[in-house]
């Protein structure tokens, strides 16, 4: 699956932005994915400094929040 480029270092930027384009379009399980290839993500600040919990909490996305907590 396309999630599992997502553990070296090189391709951390765009993991990152998928990471919180799935948490936005509450994809839990691409969220998942991401998280299982690379669980660093889950400490992932996007480009306003907003963690991935804080932006799962803002789209209203609960159980994204849980996996990320």
């Amino acid at each position: 699956t396309e999630g599992l480029t997502c553990c070296g270092a090189s391709a951390a930027a765009s993991c990152m932005k998928e990471l919180f384009e799935a948490i936005r379009a509450g994809d839990l399980g691409r969220v998942s994915e991401l998280l299982h290839a690379n669980a660093t993500l889950a400490n992932a600040r996007d480009e306003h400094g907003h963690s991935a919990f804080t932006a799962a909490i803002y789209h209203h996305r609960n159980e994204i929040a849980d996996l990320l907590e």
